[in-house]
């Protein structure tokens, strides 16, 4: 999910960001076995940003 790219289709600025997912079927299915609220944390994000120097 590009944030940056988002905003600017909405007519607004936002620094350089996006989120990544990661997803594994088998590990999601393994951690919701054993506690289902582990839900609201899945799929795994990351957001990355970029910063100048």
């Amino acid at each position: 999910m590009d944030h940056s790219r988002l905003a600017d289709q909405a007519g607004e600025y936002l620094a350089p960001s996006r989120v990544d997912f990661y997803s594994d079927d088998e590990l999601n299915t393994q951690l919701l076995k054993e506690n289902l609220q582990v839900g609201l944390d899945l799929p795994f994000r990351v957001l990355n940003y970029l910063v100048a120097l």
